[in-house]
């Protein structure tokens, strides 16, 4: 599997997951809910978090002027994930109460939506 191929992958993933955030916005906010409920689910996604940018970075750390340099901000940002789930729970907590409060879940699907965009720019075009 090579840059491309992970590229496309996460494309299709935020096309699919953007327009199941604008058609199913309660949806969503019940589970963020019980993600905050769950201290087992935050500790799981953490290590998820960690596993993940491992495995792309160790494999994916170029940020020249390709394809690779997605994949390593990709990388990265599970990075930040990793620390702040593990680290900062608390804190992860109030963000995610503030997303649920302020009704930013239409904001982040159409975010998302924006990210497939460039996935499928890079993916498929480039």
């Amino acid at each position: 599997m090579n840059a491309n191929d992970i590229i496309q992958l996460v494309g299709v993933l935020y096309l699919v997951f953007g327009f199941s955030l604008l058609f199913n916005k309660h949806y969503y906010r019940d589970i963020i809910w019980d993600y905050m409920d769950s201290k087992w689910l935050m500790l799981l996604s953490g290590i998820v978090s960690f596993i993940l940018w491992f495995v792309l970075l160790k494999y994916f750390n170029d940020i020249s002027y390709s394809k690779e340099w997605v994949v390593a901000v990709l990388s990265w940002i599970a990075l930040f994930k990793w620390v702040s789930v593990l680290l900062f729970p608390k804190k992860t907590i109030k963000m995610s109460i503030r997303l649920i409060n302020k009704n930013n879940i239409e904001f982040s699907a159409y975010l998302v939506i924006i990210l497939w965009l460039i996935f499928t720019y890079f993916g498929y075009f480039s």
